[in-house]
């Protein structure tokens, strides 16, 4: 009777735990094969953290990565290989859908329990003039760019996306429609990549 009473009290600890907003569904979560033994605990153990921070309600994806290749293109932190995607509690872009956003882990984060907090994303207006600024110096010619900005906004992530839409001329004087679009962390650190339109 005892063991019946511990068992019943330790289900409903573990639905308190992690209730209905709560759950870490493992299907949501992508490991490549060659991913270290161990990462799928790891990787909920990030999860359970993830939970711990004020804003996620729910965690909605989980992924383990080398990050080498990223490390190599953007500024992120090649060290946080464990990522988290949370549902928040407050509105998203679009109406009556909640806020996303990702939660960063690195092995050391994990040992010491580290419980992250969602950034808070920097300013629109920061945001533009950063990204205007970024894809000017990748120009041959910046003084002959012609701008239109497109999109911008953290639109419920962390980080904010900025898109222009501009011409500029080439090494040839020709002017090239192009696009740049920008990715600026809470850190302002940015990843540019402009493209032909």
């Amino acid at each position: 009777m005892i063991k019946i009473f511990l068992i019943v009290v330790l289900f409903m600890i573990s639905l308190h735990s992690f209730g209905a907003g709560n759950k870490i569904d493992t299907d949501l979560f992508y490991i490549p094969n060659d991913a270290p033994k161990g990462t799928m605990s790891l990787l909920k153990h990030a999860a359970r953290l993830a939970l711990k921070s004020q804003q996620c309600v729910e965690v909605i994806g989980g992924a383990w990565s080398t990050r080498k290749e990223a490390a190599e293109e953007t500024p992120f932190d090649p060290d946080k290989q464990f990522f988290i995607q949370c549902q928040s509690n407050q509105p998203g872009p679009v109406p009556g859908s909640p806020a996303v956003f990702n939660l960063y882990y690195s092995y050391k984060d994990l040992r010491s329990n580290t419980i992250e907090q969602r950034p808070v994303p920097i300013p629109d207006n920061v945001a533009i003039a950063e990204c205007k600024k970024a894809i000017l110096g990748r120009l041959k010619f910046p003084s002959s760019a012609e701008m239109a900005l497109v999109r911008y906004g953290a639109n419920g992530t962390d980080n904010n996306l900025v898109i222009y839409n501009f011409t500029a001329l080439n090494g040839f004087g020709n002017r090239i429609p192009q696009k740049g679009s920008c990715i600026i962390t809470p850190k302002n650190e940015i990843d540019v990549r402009i493209t032909n339109r």
